[in-house]
């Protein structure tokens, strides 16, 4: 399966939106943009989609990331926050921005509602708790033994690292 075929089995919106670029010097250009789940993807132009080519680049969106501009003028304007970076979009008119608004905001309260069930909830453990099934012995060091040169691994390590081979190999009672 492609990529084209495989990532945006289930788009929610799609269409012309111009970007502003983050050059200087390229100004405003027209991209194809499509909507899937909680991320954006873009391409120079439909033709590239279609020809199943790999997007010019990808949104990742996030809770509260539309931004409106506030001046009236710019009704076809909103930008959309990812990360470190905001993409500036420009609609042919304000009802296809409100549309794309909407579509986004949807995609993400749907995302935001949707809970595994199979999976159970998180714990969290404080310092000097550990998980039951936990491998750490009480020296607090994994396997129960000094902990070699590194010293011994905190109860409260959230990754358990088991000992260089090194300290297994000295460890081990003569034969």
């Amino acid at each position: 399966m492609s990529f084209v075929t495989h990532q945006l089995s289930t788009m929610t919106k799609e269409g012309f939106l111009a970007k502003n670029s983050p050059s200087i010097f390229k100004g405003w250009q027209t991209r194809y943009f499509m909507l899937k789940g909680t991320t954006i993807f873009y391409y120079k132009d439909q033709d590239a989609y279609s020809q199943q080519k790999q997007p010019k680049g990808i949104i990742n969106l996030e809770p509260n990331c539309i931004q409106r501009p506030t001046e009236k003028d710019k009704k076809r304007f909103f930008n959309v926050v990812s990360g470190r970076r905001t993409y500036h979009l420009r609609a042919a008119s304000e009802a296809e921005a409100a549309e794309w608004i909407d579509s986004v905001n949807r995609s993400l309260a749907q995302a935001s509602s949707k809970s595994s069930p199979d999976l159970p909830p998180p714990t969290i453990y404080g310092p000097g708790e550990t998980p039951p099934s936990s491998n750490i012995g009480t020296s607090g060091v994994v396997g129960g033994g000094s902990g070699g040169p590194a010293g011994p691994i905190p109860s409260h390590s959230p990754h358990l690292i088991p000992p260089p081979p090194s300290t297994v190999l000295a460890q081990r009672a003569p034969s």
